[in-house]
C-alpha cells in the first residue's frame, strides 16, 4: 500500500477551551500497531514548545506499520 503521511504544527491562538499550551500538531493518517490492535489515535498533542510538538509528532511518526493506516478526515491540507 502507497500513502503518503503528512503532517502539520500548528501555533494556537488562545481561546476558551481552557488549555495552557501554545502548539498543537495533526497527521493525516493514524496507524494500527498490530494485527490485533485497533488504530493508534495520539492523545498527546499539545505542547508547551514547538520542539515539544515537534518530539510528539516524531514519536508517533515512527511508529508507522504496514498493518493498517486509517485517514483522518479532520486533517486540514
Amino acid at each position: 500500500m502507497n500513502y503518503d503521511i503528512k503532517g502539520l504544527i500548528l501555533k494556537r491562538i488562545a481561546g476558551d477551551d481552557g488549555l495552557n499550551v501554545d502548539y498543537t500538531w495533526e497527521i493525516n493518517h493514524y496507524y494500527k500497531p498490530h494485527d490485533t490492535a485497533m488504530v493508534y489515535i495520539p492523545s498527546q498533542k499539545n505542547a508547551e514548545t514547538i520542539e515539544r510538538a515537534e518530539q510528539y509528532f516524531l514519536m508517533y511518526l515512527k511508529s508507522f506499520t504496514n498493518i493498517e493506516i486509517q485517514i483522518n478526515t479532520n486533517y486540514k491540507n
